[in-house]
């Protein structure tokens, strides 16, 4: 096995290997024609999402920012998987902060109709988040998230179209790639990358101590200065409450060996960026996929695509000692490291078919079967806790010390179904802001099974022991024994499902559990049931009821006001102590007429050798920002900065520039500047002439 720098990588320790949108879904046809004789055949893509500059991202809610520029690139990334019968499964992540269930239904109606995939049905398609808050909003198709969700409300039907059409064309590419491959399971344990954020709900559940008990070899973290004084007065290590797991699936080319692709599973929320950061990025999961990435390239695994989905994380937070980049390119880092480390793992080769499921389980007013509580109803109506408004322990929000704390419970229980729940507005209020069909109350569950491998597909952000749960009562449903995943924020998104014990108590996780007491049990029994009899339900039309609605134009309008704050909080925010910036004027927002040319202005590092500027690094990492310095009429203002020009000490006394693609097809060029040297300090240049030579 591999180490890589103070990664540690645990074979045995845990048991397992150290507007109006709308259309419909036509049902799976059968495959046209076999596939050849292989254990499997695998393809793989990865397209660019990043959209105009201009939309109020979404995650944050009420904190959120408007987006100014982007610093990470927004990346999908698809597996297509088919078995020896032909049938397929396309599996894809997506740098968003949630996935509503139209977005997968249109992209697979957009792969039967236009890409000729008719044997390819909706539960065959696995469209999951990796909970970036630092995405785009206004493509939910739930008015209440479309409205709630980010800094700016309102349904964008472009924004909705353009990732329907980039997502589905990266499944179309990945399928008509794939070849044939072997697939193999590894899992390992990555200690230290996250923590609970939330000890005194996990600690109410009977499992919890065996979980801390089986992590107590692990490296653990500090209690964070954040934690309620309830958590402190505990001595459980926040490292310790977690899942420390990371499943990957491999694709390798049956002939070369080469890996082709990689689907890595970790559960940890997408935060280790803080909310006032004004760009676009994938925050860890991005910077985990591009180093795996990278890595495996220069191992000889040419063009091999590592997708991150996020697994139970409700209750989970980044292992950062301060939010900011200098955390998140360590954290995000140290996992894509360890998903390329867990490849020299021992793995479980998989053999046999493509399985898979969808139930559309209704979760308003239903009854549930819990295995830890009495039999009950979930409520009947969608209802935000107080608590919710108050923001998870390690990102309060401005309500929380106007009485929207975590905590806050009813002395007795009036509402059926909602519990322990004090609403976070009187109960006329919320209807009136949440009206029915405002928030989904039916949600989709899926199970794909890859031989004995099984992934469970769950619509939100699941707590660490639900998803154990979940996982446990799979594998109890299952006729062949074999590992059980759960993917999070796929298919659908409905906030938070916790546990009935957790929920009791109110932190932030079971104040934002829509439905009661009993939600989390809901998808309990819906992946057990798949497990038990597989099944497909009906998917009908899809479509966007919403009041607000709203555009790249008229985003543009209220850019004015932040872009002048922009220079000032982009350096705070992304650590700007060292960095080489070029100030350019280019087009404003806009959409380009082809979806494959960029929406924002790419730039690259280039050095001069012998044979003319060549280049260097680019945008496709971490290491460039470009944001909008000036809004308004006419041209904008933009600045194109390079963040670490002086990491490269081979570099020292070469001549380098900053070279821009802006979005009129033009480009501009930095004069040649020298890194290295004494003066480590930010700097800017001047706009030169773009020559070779």
């Amino acid at each position: 096995m591999r180490l890589r720098g103070t990664l540690l990588l645990c074979a045995a320790l845990l048991g397992f290997g150290c507007v109006r949108v709308e259309g419909t879904v036509a049902p799976a046809a059968p495959p046209t024609q076999p596939a050849a004789e292989a254990p499997w055949h695998v393809g793989a893509a990865v397209v660019d999402i990043t959209p105009p500059v201009g939309y109020g991202m979404a995650g944050h809610a009420i904190e959120a920012r408007t987006s100014l520029g982007v610093w990470t690139r927004l990346r999908a990334q698809a597996i297509a998987i088919e078995d020896r019968d032909g049938v397929p499964v396309i599996l894809i992540s997506a740098d968003l902060w949630a996935i509503p269930s139209a977005l997968p239904d249109a992209i697979t109606e957009r792969l039967q109709t236009e890409h000729g995939m008719s044997s390819l049905g909706r539960a065959q398609v696995v469209v999951a988040a990796t909970h970036t808050h630092h995405g785009p909003g206004h493509f939910h198709t739930a008015p209440g998230y479309a409205d709630h969700a980010g800094s700016e409300p309102g349904f964008d039907p472009q924004l909705f179209e353009w990732l329907t059409t980039r997502l589905a064309s990266a499944a179309a590419t990945a399928y008509a790639s794939r070849r044939p491959a072997t697939l193999e399971h590894h899992a390992v344990a990555v200690p230290s990358i996250a923590r609970n954020r939330s000890l005194s709900p996990i600690l109410e559940n009977p499992e919890a101590q065996a979980l801390i008990d089986a992590n107590a070899g692990l490296p653990g973290c500090e209690h964070p200065q954040n934690a309620t004084a309830m958590d402190l007065e505990s001595d459980v290590d926040p490292c310790h409450a977690v899942d420390p797991k990371l499943d990957t699936l491999v694709a390798r080319d049956a002939q070369s060996n080469a890996v082709i692709a990689v689907a890595a599973v970790f559960g940890v929320h997408a935060t280790a960026m803080p909310n006032r950061t004004p760009v676009y990025h994938g925050d860890l999961f991005g910077v985990a996929s591009r180093r795996a990435q990278d890595e495996l390239d220069a191992l000889g695994h040419r063009d091999a695509v590592v997708a991150v989905f996020n697994g139970p994380e409700g209750d989970i937070s980044p292992n950062w000692r301060a939010q900011g980049r200098g955390a998140t390119v360590a954290l995000g880092r140290g996992l894509g490291d360890a998903v390329v480390a867990s490849l020299d793992t021992d793995g479980l080769s998989l053999r046999g078919t493509v399985g898979y499921g969808l139930a559309r389980a209704p979760v308003s007013g239903v009854t549930v079967l819990p295995t830890t509580v009495a039999p009950g109803k979930t409520a009947r109506r969608a209802m935000p806790g107080r608590s919710q408004f108050g923001g998870a322990e390690d990102g309060r929000t401005r309500m929380s010390p106007r009485g929207f704390d975590e905590g806050r419970t009813v002395r007795r229980p009036r509402r059926k179904g909602q519990g322990a729940k004090r609403p976070a507005l009187p109960p006329a209020l919320v209807a009136m802001v949440h009206p029915k069909r405002h928030l989904p109350s039916v949600i989709p569950v899926g199970l794909v099974q890859l031989g004995p491998l099984s992934l469970v597909t769950l619509p939100g952000e699941v707590t660490t022991i639900l998803g154990q749960r979940i996982e446990q009562r799979v594998d109890a449903a299952r006729t062949t024994p074999g590992p059980t995943v759960s993917v999070g924020l796929a298919g659908e998104y409905l906030s938070y499902f916790t546990t009935p014990e957790e929920y009791d108590l109110q932190h932030y996780e079971g104040g934002s559990m829509m439905y009661g007491r009993l939600s989390g049990e809901v998808l309990a029994e819906a992946a057990e049931g798949l497990a038990r009899t597989p099944r497909v339900d009906g998917v009908g039309a899809y479509e966007y009821r919403g009041r607000g609605k709203t555009s790249v134009p008229a985003l543009r309008k209220k850019l004015r006001r932040p872009a002048k704050k922009a220079s000032r909080v982009v350096a705070e925010t992304l650590e700007l102590s060292e960095s080489v910036t070029l100030s350019f004027e280019d087009e404003g927002a806009h959409w380009p007429d082809n979806p494959e040319q960029p929406t924002t202005p790419r730039v690259q590092v280039e050095v001069q050798t012998e044979a003319g500027w060549e280049s260097l690094d680019d945008d496709e990492g971490d290491a460039m920002v470009v944001y909008v310095t000036r809004a308004g009429r006419g041209r904008w203002t933009y600045a194109a900065t390079w963040l670490e020009p002086f990491a490269p000490i081979a570099l020292s006394g070469l001549p380098l520039r900053l070279k821009v693609a802006r979005l009129d097809g033009s480009a501009v060029c930095s004069t040649p500047f020298v890194a290295g040297g004494e003066d480590r300090s930010s700097r800017a240049v001047e706009q030169g002439v773009c020559q070779d030579g």
